[in-house]
Parts: C-alpha cells; sequence; structure tokens
C-alpha cells in the first residue's frame, strides 16, 4: 500500500486513510476525494487538529508553492462537506435509478418497508412524521439517520419531497452510513 506524509502531523499513513488535496489553478485547492486529480497533490488526515495544524502554519502554500487562496479551516471543512454531501446525494440517486432506494410513499405501497437495511429521514421533518417514522423503524429493526433538508433532497433526487428514503441494499446502506458519519464529525468541529 502507498504511503504518503500527513501535512498537519507529519505521519506517514497509507494513502488510503488521508484526504488528498490537489492544486487546481493558481491560488486554488480542491478536496480530491477519489485520490485521481492528476498533478501534485497533498494528504491530510482527517482530524481538525491536522486541518487547523496545516491551515495556520500556511502549510498549503509551502507545499504547493504558491500562495493558496482561502487557506482557513472553515474553508477545508467546507471543502469536505461539500463533496461529501455531493458523493451521498449521487449514491442515493443512483440507488433509487437501480431500485435499490425508494421513498417512504412507495416503499409503503408495496408493503416494502420491512425488508429495508436503511432510512433516511430529512432532516427537518415535523414531530409527528418523524415519530412515524421512528415507529415504523422499530417495528422492523431499521436503522435510520437524519440527513440534510427536504428541499435539497427533492432538489437533488426526484424532485418531489419524500419524508423519508428506505435503502434496501446492506453494501450500500454501509456507504451511505459511512459517508453521514464524516459529514456529522466535520458539522461537529465547526465552532
Amino acid at each position: 500500500m502507498q504511503q504518503n506524509i500527513c501535512l498537519g502531523c507529519g505521519k506517514t499513513k497509507d494513502k488510503s486513510d488521508l484526504l488528498r488535496f490537489t492544486a487546481i489553478h493558481s491560488g486554488e485547492i480542491a478536496f480530491d476525494f477519489k485520490q485521481k486529480i492528476p498533478g501534485r497533490g497533498v494528504y491530510l488526515c482527517f482530524d481538525k487538529v491536522c486541518i487547523d495544524v496545516a491551515t495556520r502554519q500556511n502549510k498549503f502554500s509551502k507545499a504547493f508553492g504558491f500562495d493558496v487562496n482561502n487557506q482557513d479551516t472553515d474553508y477545508i471543512l467546507g471543502l469536505l462537506r461539500h463533496v461529501y454531501e455531493k458523493y451521498m446525494f449521487t449514491l442515493m440517486r443512483q440507488g433509487v435509478g437501480a431500485k435499490k432506494i425508494e421513498s417512504s410513499v412507495s416503499a409503503d405501497k408495496k408493503n416494502t418497508v420491512k425488508n429495508a437495511k436503511l432510512c433516511i429521514v430529512s432532516g427537518d421533518v415535523g414531530k409527528d412524521t418523524e415519530k412515524n417514522i421512528e415507529r415504523i423503524c422499530s417495528r422492523y429493526n431499521i436503522e435510520y439517520m437524519f440527513f440534510s433538508k427536504k428541499e435539497m433532497l427533492s432538489d437533488n433526487l426526484d424532485g418531489k419531497y419524500r419524508a423519508a428514503y428506505f435503502v434496501f441494499d446492506k453494501k450500500l446502506a454501509d456507504k451511505l452510513k459511512e459517508m453521514a458519519d464524516k459529514l456529522n464529525e466535520i458539522n461537529n468541529w465547526v465552532v
């Protein structure tokens, strides 16, 4: 396994355990989620301390050899949040298209809710809807998580607002939970 050094703490780790950032324009950097963008890359641990150290000590500029715009922790966390959210929506759209994810309305009509592995709930549903979804998930032992707002879900999925989406594929459910955990951790870092 290829190893790289974290820009923040200086520890050597497997490349797959690090976040990669690359220069895309003079003065601009991007979070290279899939670690495939050509060009010079720098690596960071998925850790707020490492991100803080790298930004406070101007390590992005030093590593790339030019002044990096917006080199602060909030900007880097914003890049991470944006990419992880986009990736979750991409996974969800693909899951809907492949019939691995169904809206709560569709799953209820087909009576397939009991086979779900995960329920993704709009983060701003009403209390009654939230209790109803919790009751259904509890009855069938379905893990659930709150994600995004209704407008973002409807804009990024099927265009109609649904309070929840049921995921029927275990591998997809695990990947979505992993991304949600990363997003939650990033959101907890923001002061």
